[in-house]
């Protein structure tokens, strides 16, 4: 289209241009959409026989598809800032044409709404301004609204336009299918083409400040985050290994130390670089007995200092009160030991006093498996016993590792229920996962049936099983689930609270919804469904019959919201939930259960997640020979001190075939004949390594001549237990 004296000139241009439009970006796309999720993806189109008055008032919605040729982005996922990596290639034959850019919502679009509702606004460029905006490179343009559209549209699109040399035609020229020579449009990912110099859209230029080998990208949530490849040109750690969990997120395994991070160690390794600060054992050694402190991993506090007596016993200075003190101050600032309802420990002996008792006071539930086949054995061993009578699972238990030695007077029924519950309660198992709020509480995997098929019912009626007989023989599993979970077991009804550790961007979108006003409701133009990936492929799912024929208004958003917690939390999971019920049932009534409020029964079951060194310390008894005063009782402790929080959890796996501790505190562990606290009894060979006695909580810790030998050899023994012979 050439412009002469503000007239309109038509002509037909001979000639064959090819322009390449890339780096396109949107800029505060502002429809609002509820739960977050949103796909907007773009879609270019070249529309032939249209005026330039056309073109301002619309003529895009109206003119026919024989008349246009159109190519798709790949859609990007939630963000109202998205980037597209494709290239558009156009072959132009005519001036008379115009280019329309428009950025739609594919959630929408798939969910059977019009074109308009699930259209962000478009920006149209004339065939005849293309080449100007070639020359100078990058055009940004205000999007439009469709004229059906409801709401207007907010935001711009920035993006880079060049025209192709003869050699880039050569290669591009076979790709169009229209062999009368028409104009056409084609798009192909911008990592298959050649990189050209070109000026940066006004949006993509942030990027261009960021630190060499460093990489901007965005999330399912639409959060920006940096990638530093930097550090993937360094190899990892020996020992270690790199991950990308379901979620894609990246972790670190730690081999050696049998440890995962989100952290990588490659970073932390770097910024050890150069630090000739870190001993080795006979320097800490030496650096104790000349009154000097090493203590890294937890340090003392502001003020303190550890030092010895001549006789090797450690003592600590505080400086600001000008005081010392025998006991580590890392241990009397810990805190209380235990927080808990004391109304609990009476509701759990009515609970006790109302559990049925077991056919014989004899006789014994036998379960025979193998430690390197743990779930399917522990998985055909309770099913054979359950299918003859289910009653036998509340006999005295007694486990026997296939291969081991031992006598299981409780030490190793407490093991095989922690090491059991742990593969259960693993996600790559997939009868369950990770919350949305952290990494240790877990959900019922709602596709759980993908990864076990028509087995998954009878593996969550064995799941029920196993936690119905730990309640029932007072053990606890490895294991701690989502607040829904147990208030389902309770029977009570779920909260819009409950929802933020399944799914947080349901939660923020309910409480979004709660606080828009009536305009801002009518403008999402929510209805009642909701949207879930199964197999790749998104679903439509109706909340309530002919649900997406139900707009969402201020007026019935409470019921919506009622809704979608009932579909997310009970619905999705109902089935897994009523057969793990039912496994339960067979050993526990659940209706004992409502003794119990939600917390108190996530404590029955899984006991108290953190372990209180103070408490544990306090809790302990010394025999031939130990006692709280001895040198290497005194090491001991400082070791457990410096131990990770899950190098306690495996200290205490080790000695007590748990890992978690009684809601009551270190007070009530139970060994193989009732309470049985923890209990250091000296060994006699110093050359042996630490021995444990699970069945009694005993601790067998030979009188080692240094701390760093005992902290090396107790650290060993956690770290290798299932070679070493427990009793």
């Amino acid at each position: 289209m050439v412009r002469q004296n503000g007239q309109s000139n038509v002509h037909q241009s001979q000639a064959t241009n090819y322009f390449a439009i890339s780096s396109i970006s949107a800029k505060d796309l502002g429809k609002k959409t509820l739960f977050g999720t949103s796909e907007p993806f773009v879609r270019v189109t070249l529309l032939e026989g249209l005026s330039d008055s056309d073109a301002a008032n619309g003529g895009y919605e109206s003119l026919s598809s024989n008349h246009c040729h159109f190519a798709s982005s790949i859609p990007v996922q939630n963000t109202s800032n998205p980037t597209w990596n494709e290239e558009f290639v156009i072959k132009l034959n005519s001036d008379q044409c115009c280019l329309f850019v428009e950025v739609i919502d594919r959630v929408k679009l798939i969910s059977g709404k019009a074109d308009s509702r699930a259209s962000y606004g478009y920006c149209f460029i004339l065939g005849s301004d293309l080449k100007n905006i070639a020359a100078t490179g990058s055009t940004e343009r205000k999007l439009q609204s469709r004229k059906s559209s409801k709401s207007s549209a907010r935001g711009c699109l920035a993006m880079n336009v060049h025209l192709l040399d003869e050699e880039t035609l050569r290669k591009l020229d076979s790709t169009f299918k229209n062999a009368d020579g028409a104009s056409d449009v084609s798009v192909k990912s911008s990592r298959d083409t050649s990189s050209r110099k070109s000026s940066a859209s006004p949006i993509a230029k942030k990027e261009m400040d960021l630190p060499a080998g460093w990489e901007s990208r965005t999330d399912q949530n639409g959060r920006v985050y940096y990638l530093n490849h930097s550090n993937e040109e360094r190899p990892l750690p020996p020992g270690w290994d790199k991950k990308v969990a379901k979620n894609g997120r990246v972790y670190f395994i730690d081999h050696v130390n049998e440890t995962t991070s989100w952290v990588d160690p490659r970073l932390e390794l770097k910024s050890r670089e150069g630090n000739s600060s870190a001993a080795n054992a006979q320097m800490v050694l030496e650096m104790l007995m000349s009154g000097a402190a090493v203590n890294a991993s937890n340090p003392l506090p502001a003020g303190w200092e550890e030092r010895a007596t001549k006789e090797g016993k450690i003592f600590y200075v505080d400086h600001n009160t000008k005081r010392t003190s025998w006991e580590d101050p890392r241990l009397i600032n810990e805190g209380p030991a235990v927080q808990f309802n004391p109304k609990y420990k009476s509701k759990y002996k009515t609970f006790q006093s109302k559990l049925k008792k077991p056919p014989s006071s004899s006789a014994v539930c036998c379960i025979r498996v193998r430690r390197n086949q743990l779930f399917d054995t522990s998985y055909a061993a309770v099913s054979r016993i359950a299918k003859d009578d289910p009653a036998k699972l509340r006999n005295k238990l007694w486990v026997e590792f296939e291969g081991e030695k031992g006598l299981d007077y409780g030490g190793i029924a407490r093991e095989w229920l922690q090491d059991l519950s742990r593969q259960m309660f693993d996600p790559y198992y997939g009868l369950f996962e990770y919350s949305a709020s952290d990494s240790y509480s877990l959900q019922v995997n709602p596709c759980s049936h993908i990864c076990c098929g028509d087995q998954q019912l009878n593996y969550f009626k064995f799941v029920g099983r196993i936690c119905g007989m730990a309640v029932y023989h007072g053990k606890l599993i490895d294991g701690y689930f989502v607040k829904s979970f147990y208030k389902t077991l309770l029977g009570k009804s779920v909260a819009l609270e409950d929802l933020e550790s399944v799914d947080v961007r349901y939660f923020q979108s309910m409480k979004m919804l709660l606080e828009c006003g009536e305009d801002e409701v009518a403008e999402i133009e929510a209805d009642f469904t909701v949207t879930e990936e199964r197999m790749g492929e998104r679903v439509l799912v109706d909340l309530v019959p002919d649900g997406h024929n139900i707009p969402v208004t201020t007026h019935n958003r409470h019921h919506f919201i009622q809704c979608v917690l009932q579909y997310k939390l009970v619905d999705q999971v109902k089935d897994q939930m009523e057969a793990f019920v039912s496994g339960f049932a067979e050993v526990v009534d659940p209706t004992l259960l409502k003794l119990f409020d939600e917390t108190e029964l996530e404590l029955l079951m899984g006991g108290l997640p953190h372990v209180n060194v103070h408490n544990w310390r306090e809790n302990t008894l010394y025999k031939r020979g130990y006692s709280k005063d001895h040198i290497v009782i005194q090491w001991f402790w400082r070791v457990v001190t410096s131990y990770s929080e899950e190098q306690r959890c495996r200290l205490l796996k080790f000695v007590t075939g748990t890992s978690h501790v009684p809601v009551n505190g270190f007070a009530e562990l139970y060994g193989s004949t009732g309470p049985q606290l923890f209990t250091i009894q000296m060994a006699d060979n110093p050359s042996h390594l630490p021995k444990a006695h699970t069945c009694f909580n005993l601790l067998e810790l030979p009188r080692y001549s240094s701390y760093d030998e005992l902290k090396r050899k107790l650290t060993l023994a956690i770290n290798n237990s299932p070679e070493f012979e427990i009793l």
